[in-house]
C-alpha cells in the first residue's frame, strides 16, 4: 500500500500536466490567412482611403485601409488583409468594401507566414456610393461643374466641392476633410437629396490648412463614432465605418500662407507709421 501512494503523486502531476498542455494547445488560435488583390468600385479603381473588410458569420475578422488606388495589400511590401479570430478552417469568409458586400468569398485556410500562404482575391464593388471633388471653373456661381483631382489657384480653386452619388435617399450622412498634414479639418453633416445624390463644400483656410494630399471620408450622421482626428491608414482601419472615400491634392498656390485681408492690414498699418515717422521727422524742433 506505501508502494502504491509513492507513485501516486508523481502519476497524479503527469496526468495534470498532459491535461494542462493539452487545454494550452487547444487555446492556441489558428494561425492568420492573409488576402491581397485589386479592388473596384463601379468599374473603376477604388480610391485611396477605402476600407476593405473580412466577416465571418457577420463579425469582423480583418481590416484593411487602401493606402494605393485600386489595390488592398502588397506583397512586395508585405502588407495584407490579415483575417483571423476564432475561426475553424472551412469557414466562409465575406468581404466588404466600405461597408458594402462585395459578393465575394473565400474559405478560411489557416497556414503559416507569407509569402507561402497567400491568397491573391480580387475584389469588385458595384452600385456603391462614390464621392468626388470638383470645382466651379465655368462661371464662378457657386455650383460645380468641373471634375479636379488637383487645386492649384487660389482665385478660382479656393473652393473644394465633393460630389457623391448611389447613397441613400434623403439621408443624413457626415463628411470629414483631412488636410495635406493629416489633420481634421472640418466635419460637415448633410443630407442627401431624393435621387440619392450628396453634396459637401470646403473653403481653404489660410495659415491652418496645409497643402498636400487631402482626405475625404462619408459616414453615418448617427450611430457611428466619429473618424479619428488625424488620417492614417491603420486609424481608419480600426474604426471601419467609412461609406466612401476620396483623395485630391491641394497645393501650396491654392492656400496662402498669409490671408489677402491680414496682409492689407499689415501693409496699411505699416503705411500708417511711415507716415507718422516722417511727420515727426519734418516737424520743427521747438514745434
Amino acid at each position: 500500500m506505501k508502494r502504491a501512494s509513492r507513485w501516486l503523486v508523481p502519476l497524479a502531476i503527469v496526468v495534470i500536466a498532459v491535461v494542462g498542455l493539452g487545454m494550452v494547445v487547444y487555446a492556441v488560435p489558428p494561425m492568420p490567412h492573409p488576402f491581397y488583390g485589386t479592388v473596384t468600385i463601379n468599374g473603376n479603381p477604388a480610391p485611396i482611403g477605402t476600407t476593405v473588410k473580412a466577416k465571418v458569420d457577420g463579425v469582423v475578422c480583418g481590416t484593411y485601409t487602401t493606402t494605393v488606388a485600386g489595390e488592398y495589400g502588397n506583397p512586395a511590401q508585405a502588407s495584407y488583409l490579415s483575417v483571423a479570430g476564432d475561426l475553424t478552417e472551412g469557414d466562409t469568409i465575406n468581404f466588404f468594401i466600405n461597408n458594402v458586400d462585395s459578393g465575394e468569398t473565400a474559405i478560411f485556410l489557416p497556414g503559416g507566414p507569407p509569402p507561402d500562404y497567400v491568397t491573391e482575391l480580387n475584389l469588385t464593388g458595384t452600385g456603391m456610393p462614390t464621392i468626388a471633388s470638383w470645382k466651379d471653373a465655368i462661371d464662378n456661381d457657386g455650383v460645380p461643374d468641373t471634375p479636379c483631382d488637383t487645386f492649384s489657384d487660389y482665385n478660382t480653386e479656393h473652393i473644394v466641392y465633393m460630389v457623391g452619388a448611389g447613397f441613400a435617399n434623403n439621408h443624413s450622412y457626415k463628411i470629414a476633410y483631412y488636410d495635406g498634414g493629416n489633420d481634421k479639418r472640418a466635419t460637415e453633416t448633410e443630407t442627401s437629396d431624393g435621387s440619392g445624390n450628396l453634396s459637401s463644400q470646403h473653403t481653404f483656410t489660410p495659415v491652418t490648412d496645409v497643402a498636400g494630399t487631402w482626405h475625404v471620408l462619408v459616414y453615418e450622421a448617427t450611430g457611428v463614432a466619429d473618424p479619428p482626428s488625424t488620417w492614417s491608414a491603420s486609424g481608419i482601419s480600426d474604426w471601419c465605418e467609412t461609406l466612401a472615400s476620396d483623395t485630391f491634392q491641394a497645393d501650396e498656390s491654392a492656400i496662402p500662407e498669409f490671408p489677402t485681408a491680414l496682409a492689407a492690414i499689415v501693409a496699411l498699418s505699416l503705411c500708417a507709421g511711415v507716415y507718422l515717422w516722417m511727420r515727426r521727422k519734418a516737424a520743427p524742433i521747438g514745434a
